[in-house]
């Protein structure tokens, strides 16, 4: 894990992987794949926003995570970097 602009980045095989960022003014915390465009389950859960490759699960609520889904993505995005 290394910090960037002030927020956790995680990386896999060397390569950045995911990131978790907070936005205080929109009352929100988002957990970014940097390969998020190549997944291909659960893209109705994933924000791109005028973003080229990455895609985040947004959350703003403690109680809207879905630790099934998110456990899912992570694991798809995870084998994105064999």
């Amino acid at each position: 894990m290394l910090f960037k602009w002030g927020i956790p980045y995680f990386y896999y095989n060397k390569k950045p992987f995911c990131y978790f960022s907070s936005n205080n003014k929109k009352g929100f915390v988002d957990a970014g794949f940097f390969k998020g465009f190549q997944l291909k389950r659960y893209q109705e859960f994933l924000v791109s926003e005028k973003r080229t490759t990455v895609k985040s699960m947004r959350y703003y609520s403690l109680d809207s995570v879905n630790n099934a889904i998110l456990k899912d993505v992570i694991l798809e995005a995870r084998c994105l970097y064999a």
